[in-house]
């Protein structure tokens, strides 16, 4: 295995691009536009086991290398991460609507764990080749990738930032906003962690928004844009879990001709406020899903992420956030985090906690959601949000008692 190191002046950022170019053609293992600092190469090996110590459906397990270790990765498949049926809208040089549904396998979509780690989480993709994902391994997190170019299934672990260095701007919510959350937080401060009480299964279908940046920079690659969506997805998917709530990926819409709205603004709630009204003008009509969120390849000055009203509301909402370069976890975290507030949960405290730590999504961490975020999910969705009982592909709400609707045989 192979590590590798960069350090970089600004004057020399061109001679390696240069460099790196030369010697590796066009599917590089580094590019210091892609928000990595390192890397290192690793060739997963695909695990079978006798007597069917592999019980699990479709449960896979590869052997690999990370920091000079060898590592064995447990994988198990998602359900309900993608529909029969993924939508594709994109547009032709004219602006005319394209359509297309894609093949994309079921189950080549995983989470799982590193064996030996019990706090390590992996969500990982295989939908085109390779294992492509994010691993987290202790407090270390890495971001593997596939090394398109390889004859022996090279891939590279590129090592991410630590959660203590994540950027405290990150939400559009300013501290004023939240004042009026401290007395609700400091109830439930007293509360225990909740990622163990009971709350129904919850499915939220989410629409992805890319504009035509993010597609210019992506080398105006589709394919590799819908493979970041599903990625995307997967990693808020990951989050929610822990409260009881699924995510599907259920349309990924790409400005490849020009932006649908105005990105010239220097503060992303002016963007929010504009792809608020498109959603509710025309990409609801094609797309009927719970939530949409757009991602600019831009950043601004105030925020990195934003959002504005609930799920199953009447009134128009959405959210959008900054995608910057190539690194999957940032973004997909921002986005749970907005995410979460769609759902009802509101920023953490220094008395909420997820996992013993307080690090947590709803505040400038990635851990998970704390048990603040917990109890204010479970008031939020128990308090009528009925689109979020449609199990994703049936079409239909799942009657239960609780669920405040008079149904058939009820009172």
């Amino acid at each position: 295995m192979r590590s590798v190191r960069t350090c970089l002046s600004p004057g020399r950022s061109l001679v390696l691009a240069v460099l790196l170019v030369d010697s590796l053609g066009k599917d590089l293992h580094f590019h210091p536009e892609w928000g990595f600092d390192s890397y290192e190469i690793t060739i997963p090996k695909k695990l079978s086991f006798r007597g069917g110590e592999q019980r699990v459906a479709r449960h896979v397990s590869y052997l690999l290398q990370v920091k000079g270790k060898d590592r064995v990765l447990h994988l198990w498949p998602k359900r309900f991460l993608l529909p029969r049926n993924l939508q594709i809208f994109s547009f032709t040089e004219q602006g005319r609507l394209l359509e297309d549904h894609p093949y994309i396998s079921s189950d080549c979509n995983y989470m799982g764990l590193v064996e030996g780690n019990p706090e390590s989480e992996a969500t990982i993709s295989t939908c085109m080749g390779g294992l492509r994902g994010i691993l987290k391994i202790a407090a270390n997190n890495y971001q593997i990738e596939p090394f398109k170019a390889s004859s022996n299934f090279e891939h590279m672990v590129y090592p991410l930032e630590k959660e203590e260095e994540i950027p405290n701007q990150i939400c559009g919510l300013t501290n004023e906003e939240t004042v009026e959350q401290m007395a609700q937080h400091e109830n439930m401060a007293r509360t225990p962690d909740f990622t163990e009480s009971y709350v129904h299964q919850k499915y939220l279908e989410l629409a992805l928004v890319f504009d035509n940046s993010r597609y210019l920079y992506m080398n105006s690659n589709l394919t590799q844009i819908i493979n970041d969506a599903i990625l995307l997805t997967s990693v808020a998917d990951s989050y929610f879990q822990d409260v009881h709530m699924r995510i599907q990926l259920l349309a990924v819409e790409v400005w490849t001709d020009r932006d649908k709205i105005a990105l010239n603004s220097p503060e992303l709630s002016q963007v929010l406020g504009q792809f608020v009204q498109y959603r509710s003008r025309d990409l609801h009509v094609r797309i009927p899903a719970d939530w949409a969120h757009l991602y600019v390849h831009k950043k601004f000055k105030d925020a990195l992420a934003h959002h504005w009203g609930s799920v199953c509301s009447m009134i128009p909402s959405g959210s959008t956030s900054s995608v910057l370069d190539r690194n999957i976890l940032g973004p997909a975290t921002w986005t749970a985090h907005v995410l979460g507030h769609s759902v009802g949960m509101t920023h953490d405290y220094e008395y909420c906690q997820c996992k013993g730590r307080h690090s947590c999504i709803m505040g400038t961490g990635r851990t998970g959601f704390s048990n603040c975020s917990y109890a204010e999910f479970y008031s939020h969705v128990n308090s009528g949000l009925n689109c979020l009982n449609n199990l994703p592909g049936l079409g239909y709400v799942v009657k239960r008692c609780g669920n405040k609707i008079v149904e058939e045989n009820e009172e």
